[in-house]
């Protein structure tokens, strides 16, 4: 899946769970965008990866910023 796909995707889930935004934490972790997207965290590990999804190491977990993984 393309960054537009994943771009498709996080707007077809925001729309269909409006509200569930904003409930997101400012800086999410793998399992969260898995759950959003209803994916497999190993998707989004690759995304993470290969820099479509611009995550950081913080202690043991990889998170991206919500912001970030919204626009």
């Amino acid at each position: 899946m393309e960054i537009t796909s994943i771009h498709k995707a996080t707007s077809q889930s925001a729309m269909e769970g409006q509200g569930r935004v904003e409930a997101l934490p400012d800086m999410l972790l793998v399992q969260d965008i898995a759950d959003f997207l209803r994916v497999d965290r190993k998707w989004v590990y690759r995304h993470v990866q290969n820099g479509n999804l611009p995550g950081r190491k913080i202690g043991n977990h990889v998170r991206v910023p919500k912001l970030a993984f919204l626009l």
